[in-house]
């Protein structure tokens, strides 16, 4: 006993006060000086407590505190509402891209791979379905979910990374073929040609479906005739009624189409019929058979699931490449996509502080976390553009000639739209490479111009809409291409594109006269007025496309313009009402004189190579001309 050391009976003493303190309702605080002595923490009741940190706040709780208030913590781990995944999992047979299955609703991509763990994605929809229904269906469909397609290719190959590229560059000689779209001016001055990388600028929803639609409904009917010509690959971010809406659209286009020109061919019903022959359907409504979209649904699929969106479209490029003559990838809305990709670079930011705040042994080793995902918005438009291939001549044999250079010309309006191909049966695509074309959508908003001028910059062959105040969409801004030298093989093309181009500088100038002498309260003279009315309404009445009437052939055309260049425009009002009522007109003028634009017809396509030649174009369109001046009544345009 003698041995105990001092210090020993000073610990007993304490002990034997705080029992009694307790028990006599001692207030500790009494004591705490003997606490200070030993060099101990204070003891503190909960109301003392509350008084010390009023008087000595902790920093760093207080600036956590702000942090996880703009950046909102999840209170279990791991909850089914989370999209990212952290596991310790051996990292050594993992790449960045590599799907896995979670279970029988989850999917996961890896996303980064650190030292001691791997951070997954979840690719998931927020309903879950029946399994085996799932799994039945997905084969017997053409639209999908992100979840659904990686499951589609999940079935076919267990070892899928989304993130690998295989595509080759090859260096050909480029031949310019062109895809068509069913707006007027833009088949004929922006010339949109196979494997070009083209932008739509929007500012209007309506514009851009339009557009979209506008090139699906032209290419389509291309496939009715021949087979395996094009192909269309969309991703996009938008709800069902959206597409059920583009959708809905076509099918009711394609219907007309057959109404208007199946009196004069009897087999254009069931070559429409064709264009839907695996009797695809989503949400009751008809799908094409040539045409694959993969559609995140805001609210229900998982924001990972539309991250990879665009890079599970290029995932099976190639098989499709093999098929077809031309893949149309179209990227729509990248603007719904760069607020998601935002919004989920926030949220991995967000869940790993989190995960490494929480881990004890990774804050003893004082590793530096990294959050950041694996692609940016420009690497992924970047893979996106680069997959565009051009046509080019295939040899037929190492031991071959050299091709035949009156072969490679450059394809016009003369030759390729659905409705020239019902009279023209010869086959310009002999010995061509199969190509890919791409189009990305952006909205005009300040927000995403950075991206949207990097996409530019990438881009050859871009195409602007702009507002207007007569709910006419899409009005072009054909200022940007309208001065396009493009040689025209057909010289009947050249002559009529010179005329539009002097009818719209025409117009702009006098648009800016008027405006001027408004401005400094000048008389404007009447002739000047007039003029302008007179090219205002031609201006409108090219740049609007009205989806009633069926798709015109290069004859047609032709007969159009020459009555609408020519024509005498006086009235004031210019609306959407006026414009399909011109069209209306036309077409009842049309059709009650075909009897005398018939051999017309013949002869054009009968002698569509002699119009390389200028005195022949010159000859022909003075030919139409003279019919249209002589045909009683003429045509008369009645507001």
């Amino acid at each position: 006993m003698m041995l105990i050391k001092k210090p020993f009976l000073k610990w007993n003493n304490i002990f034997s006060i705080l029992y009694i303190s307790k028990k006599n309702y001692y207030n500790i605080k009494t004591i705490s000086g003997n606490f200070y002595r030993f060099n101990k923490r204070y003891i503190l009741t909960s109301r003392e407590e509350s008084h010390l940190k009023e008087c000595n706040k902790n920093l760093y709780e207080e600036e956590l505190n702000s942090v996880f208030k703009q950046y909102p913590v999840y209170k279990k781990k791991n909850e089914k509402n989370e999209e990212i995944l952290i596991t310790n999992e051996n990292n050594k047979d993992k790449k960045i891209g590599d799907i896995i299955k979670l279970d029988n609703y989850i999917y996961g991509v890896v996303l980064q791979i650190n030292k001691n763990n791997i951070v997954i994605g979840k690719i998931n929809e927020q309903e879950e379905k029946n399994t085996n229904k799932k799994l039945t269906d997905v084969n017997k469909k053409n639209i999908y979910t992100p979840f659904e397609y990686v499951d589609y290719l999940f079935q076919k190959n267990s070892k899928l990374n989304i993130f690998n590229s295989n595509r080759k560059e090859i260096y050909k000689k480029v031949i310019k073929k062109q895809l068509y779209s069913d707006i007027l001016l833009i088949d004929f001055f922006n010339k949109i040609n196979y494997g070009q990388k083209v932008c739509v600028i929007g500012e209007k929803e309506l514009g851009k479906k339009k557009i979209l639609i506008s090139i699906m409904y032209e290419n389509l009917l291309v496939n009715s005739i021949k087979k395996n010509e094009n192909f269309f690959i969309i991703c996009s971010n938008s709800y069902k009624c959206e597409v059920i809406n583009i959708f809905s659209h076509l099918n009711e286009l394609f219907r007309n189409t057959y109404k208007n020109i199946g009196e004069n061919n009897n087999d254009t019903e069931n070559q429409i019929e064709n264009i839907y022959s695996k009797n695809y359907i989503y949400e009751n409504i008809k799908i094409p058979d040539d045409v694959l979209l993969i559609n995140s649904t805001p609210n229900n699929d998982s924001k990972i699931s539309s991250y990879i969106l665009p890079l599970l479209s290029l995932y099976n490029l190639n098989e499709y490449e093999k098929k077809y003559k031309n893949v149309i990838l179209i990227f729509y809305d990248i603007n719904n996509y760069n607020n998601i990709y935002l919004e989920l670079q926030n949220q991995m930011n967000t869940f790993m502080k989190n995960y490494y705040h929480k881990n004890e042994e990774i804050n003893k080793s004082k590793s530096l976390y990294i959050a950041s995902l694996p692609f940016s918005i420009q690497t992924i438009l970047s893979k996106y553009f680069s997959s565009s291939v051009y046509p080019y001549y295939k040899q037929k044999d190492n031991n071959s000639q050299k091709q035949d250079n009156s072969n490679n010309i450059k394809f016009s309006l003369e030759n390729f739209k659905f409705s020239d191909l019902l009279n023209i049966n010869e086959d310009k695509n002999y010995n061509i490479s199969n190509s890919v074309t791409t189009f990305c959508f952006f909205d005009d908003d300040e927000k995403i111009n950075q991206i949207k001028n990097y996409a530019l910059s990438l881009s050859e062959n871009n195409i602007y809409l702009k507002k207007n105040n007569l709910n006419i969409y899409p009005e072009i801004n054909v200022n940007y291409f309208i001065k396009n030298d493009i040689v025209e093989n057909n010289k009947i093309w050249r002559i009529i594109k010179n005329e539009i181009r002097n009818i719209f500088d025409k117009r702009n100038e006098l648009f800016e006269l008027i405006e001027n002498k408004k401005m400094m309260k000048i008389y404007i003279d009447h002739w000047e007025y007039e003029d302008f009315i007179h090219y205002n309404n031609i201006y409108y009445i090219l740049i609007y496309k009205n989806f009633k009437i069926f798709n015109l052939n290069s004859f047609e055309n032709l007969v159009f313009l020459r009555n609408l260049l020519t024509y005498n425009f006086t009235n004031e009002i210019i609306s959407q009402k006026s414009i399909e009522l011109f069209y209306d007109q036309f077409f009842n003028y049309y059709f009650k004189n075909l009897k005398y634009f018939s051999f017309l017809y013949t002869e054009y396509y009968k002698n569509i190579k002699s119009f390389y030649q200028i005195k022949n174009a010159v000859i022909f369109l003075n030919k139409i001309d003279e019919v249209i001046k002589n045909i009683k009544p003429p045509f008369n345009y009645i507001l």
